[in-house]
């Protein structure tokens, strides 16, 4: 898991450290409190994907068309992360 409380907050390192974790076949994720937006480009920027969403589309009755058939266990599994939490 990858906390991060402001985009500017990112070491040096942190990609490579994500790069690893993710070879040696650790399910990373990106949990934030910034917009959609912030969060998405913060995995770009430690080389993950960019499916991340806020805790409103997973868990409110607002779910996006596009995932409202998955169950929510299998949709927190896919996603790289949540940002607005």
């Amino acid at each position: 898991m990858v906390l991060v409380k402001h985009k500017q907050n990112l070491r040096h390192d942190s990609a490579e450290t994500v790069r690893r974790a993710l070879q040696l076949g650790a399910n990373v994720k990106v949990i934030i409190g910034d917009q959609l937006a912030i969060g998405k480009e913060i995995g770009r920027r430690l080389g993950m994907r960019s499916n991340m969403y806020p805790p409103v589309t997973v868990l409110g009755q607002d779910r996006d068309a596009s995932i409202a058939a998955l169950p929510v266990e299998e949709l927190i599994e896919k996603a790289y992360g949540f940002a607005g939490i």
